[in-house]
C-alpha cells in the first residue's frame, strides 16, 4: 500500500516525467521523417535538450533551494549566470569534438548557412556569431522557467505545511476541550451519585449510565473530525441531565433540542463549553437564576443559543477562566470554518448571551 509520503513523492515526480516526455516526442511532429536532414535535426534537438535538462535540474535542485530560499540572492544570480555560460561553452565545445571525431554525426551539428555565415572552408566559432547570444537567451529562459516552477512548488508545500500545523492546532484544542469537560464536573457528579445511592438507587443507576455514555463519547467517538449531530445532541442532553442533579429549585432551566436530527455532521464538542460555562457561572443557590439552552436547524446552518443569568456574587468574583475558554473556542471556530461561522457573545446587566451559527455537513461531504 502506498504511504502518504510516497504518494507526495510520486505527485512531485510525475509532472516532470510527463513534461519531458511531451518535449521528447516533439521531433516526431516537427521534422519531416522523409527529409534528408531529419536525422541531423533530431540529433541536434536531443543534444540541446540534454543540456537544457542539466541546466534545469542544477538550478531546480541546487541553486534555488540552497541559495535563493536561504536569502543568498546575490550568490544565486552570480552562479545562475555562470551556470548559463558554462553550459553554453561546454555544449558547443563538445559539439565541435563530436563533429570532428565521431563519423556518424559529422554533419548533424552543422548549422545552415543562412543562420551562420562563414568563410568558405572554415567552420565558424560560435562566439563570433549570433549563435552564442541566441543560446544564452534560451538557457536563461530555462533557468527562469525552473526557478518559477521551484518557487511555485515551494509556495504550495509551505501552504500545505501551514494547513497541517493548523490542523494539528485544531486537534490539540479539541483534546484540550475534552480534558476541560471537566475533572471538576466528573468529581461533583460522582459525589452526587454516591449520595443518591442511599436515597434513590434507580436514579443513581440512571446517572451512572449517563456518565458512562458521556465518557464513551469523549474517549472514543469524539476522535472523529465529523460526528453525527444526533450523537452530539445526546451528549449534551446527558450532560444537562447530570447537572440537574446539582441545581436547586430556584434555578429555572429551559432546554430545547431537536428530537430527531437530520443526518448531518459537525465537529465534536463545539457547544458543550458554553453549556458548562452557563452551569458554572450562571446559577445561584441563594437567589433566583436561569439557564436557557436551544439548538435548531436553519438550513444550511445549525443555530445554538445559550443564555444564563449573572448572579451578584459572580459579578463580584470573576476568575477569568471563562474568558480564556471562550477565546480558545473562537480560535477553534476560525480554524474550522473561517468566516462561514458566526459567534456572538454579549453580556448585559444580568444576562449572558451566546449565539453560534455554523454550517453543517451533509453525509460524508468534506466541509472541515
Amino acid at each position: 500500500m502506498i504511504t502518504t509520503s510516497q504518494k507526495h513523492k510520486i505527485q512531485s515526480i510525475l509532472p516532470h516525467l510527463i513534461g519531458w516526455l511531451i518535449i521528447g516526442i516533439f521531433p516526431l511532429f516537427l521534422f519531416e521523417q522523409q527529409s534528408e536532414r531529419s536525422f541531423d535535426w533530431t540529433i541536434r534537438f536531443y543534444y540541446q535538450l540534454l543540456f537544457m535538462a542539466v541546466t534545469f535540474y542544477v538550478n531546480y535542485l541546487v541553486l534555488v533551494p540552497y541559495l535563493l530560499f536561504r536569502e543568498k540572492k546575490a550568490w544565486y544570480f552570480v552562479l545562475a549566470f555562470l551556470l548559463s555560460i558554462v553550459v553554453i561553452v561546454l555544449s558547443h565545445y563538445l559539439r565541435d569534438l563530436i563533429y570532428q571525431n565521431v563519423e556518424p554525426f559529422k554533419g548533424a551539428f552543422d548549422f545552415p548557412k543562412e543562420h551562420m555565415p562563414r568563410r568558405e572552408g572554415m567552420r565558424p566559432t560560435f562566439w563570433r556569431t549570433p549563435v552564442f547570444f541566441n543560446a544564452y537567451w534560451g538557457i536563461l529562459l530555462i533557468v527562469g522557467f525552473s526557478t518559477g516552477i521551484r518557487i511555485t512548488q515551494h509556495w504550495a508545500q509551505t501552504k500545505y505545511k501551514q494547513k497541517e500545523l493548523e490542523k494539528a492546532h485544531v486537534d490539540s484544542e479539541l483534546a484540550f476541550l475534552k480534558n476541560q469537560v471537566s475533572p471538576h464536573f466528573f468529581f461533583n457528579t460522582l459525589n452526587n451519585i454516591y449520595a443518591l445511592i442511599k436515597v434513590d438507587g434507580d436514579k443513581a443507576q440512571s446517572a451512572v449510565e449517563r456518565l458512562s455514555n458521556m465518557m464513551r463519547y469523549l474517549i472514543y467517538e469524539s476522535e472523529d473530525k465529523g460526528i453525527a449531530l444526533q450523537k452530539e445532541v445526546a451528549f449534551m442532553q446527558h450532560y444537562i441531565e447530570l447537572m440537574k442533579m446539582r441545581i436547586s429549585k430556584k434555578v429555572e432551566l429551559q432546554v430545547e433540542m431537536p428530537t430527531h436530527c437530520p443526518e448531518v455532521k459537525i465537529p465534536p464538542l463545539l457547544f458543550i463549553s458554553f453549556i458548562e460555562n452557563a452551569f458554572k457561572h450562571g446559577i445561584s443557590y441563594k437567589e433566583k437564576s436561569f439557564i436557557s439552552i436551544s439548538l435548531s436547524i436553519a438550513d444550511p446552518f445549525i443555530v445554538f443559543t445559550c443564555q444564563n443569568s449573572i448572579p451578584q456574587r459572580r459579578k463580584e468574583d470573576k476568575d477569568g477562566a471563562s474568558g480564556i475558554g471562550l477565546a480558545n473556542i473562537k480560535k477553534r471556530l476560525n480554524l474550522l470554518f473561517g468566516d462561514k461561522a458566526t459567534l456572538e457573545i454579549t453580556e448585559e446587566e444580568k444576562i449572558f448571551n451566546v449565539s453560534l451559527k455554523i454550517p453543517y455537513q451533509q453525509g460524508d461531504a468534506n466541509l472541515f
